[in-house]
């Protein structure tokens, strides 16, 4: 990560958040980003992230709760890597472990869910495909998160559990009974707003891909019809090829 600074972004966010009257406390248990990184946000303590693509999704998850503009801030922070024009998690991602060192004179193939073996070979495989494995990775362990009510702070960073967001006071049952609609070619903007109709916050992943038209579904976490209860919603948007 950057010792950069991304100026203006550390005070927009306190200024923001201090103007709402939130502290940090409720800040976390609303959003589920766990409290030392939204003290990073605020600090521009952006080494504080395993890399650049999470600092990003928790400024953009942070912003948003805030009621500030995402992109905005977004074009505020510097981007240090080619390797960050892969997957984009835009609402939230897992809370990740810090990547593992490619191993020399080692097999190129990751094990299964390892962060750190992909990254390794992100040269080798190139972004689209490191992008896709980012995304499988995410999703696949997205779908087995469990219903603990700080899971934000111990697994996942931002609203990406099927709860209401903090402006909305449907109660947590409404949500438990809702099944997950297929979404699946639809562009960005409706499936978002279908899944807030819903009163559910998913977590966004954008990878370039193939698979659909830049700009709509094509994968979800849950599949379509199944119960959402207290599980992570997650939508993977195509950027095109």
């Amino acid at each position: 990560m950057t010792d950069v600074r991304a100026a203006g972004i550390g005070a927009m966010l306190t200024e923001a958040r201090e103007a709402r009257g939130i502290t940090l406390e409720q800040a976390e248990r609303d959003t589920r980003i766990a409290r030392r990184y939204l003290i990073a946000l605020e600090r521009e303590d952006f080494a504080a992230f395993p890399a650049e693509v999470y600092a990003r999704g928790f400024l953009r998850s942070y912003a948003g709760y805030l009621r500030l503009n995402p992109d905005e801030l977004l074009a505020r922070f510097p981007r240090t890597s080619a390797a960050s024009d892969g997957a984009v998690v835009k609402r939230g991602d897992r809370q990740p472990r810090k990547p593992q060192p490619a191993r020399r004179k080692r097999a190129s193939q990751p094990p299964p869910g390892a962060i750190g073996g992909a990254r390794g070979t992100a040269v080798r495989l190139g972004v689209p495909v490191l992008a896709a494995l980012a995304a499988a990775f995410l999703l696949g362990h997205l779908a087995s998160s469990g219903p603990s009510p700080y899971s934000m702070a111990a697994r996942l960073s931002g609203t990406g559990t099927a709860t209401m967001p903090a402006d909305q006071t449907a109660p947590p049952s409404a949500v438990a009974t809702q099944r997950m609609p297929d979404l699946r070619g639809l562009d960005e903007t409706v499936a978002l707003n279908r899944l807030r109709e819903l009163g559910i916050t998913p977590v966004v992943i954008e990878i370039p891909s193939r698979e659909g038209p830049a700009g709509t579904v094509i994968r979800q976490s849950p599949a379509p019809n199944e119960p959402v209860g207290d599980r992570v919603v997650a939508i993977v948007i195509s950027r095109g090829g």
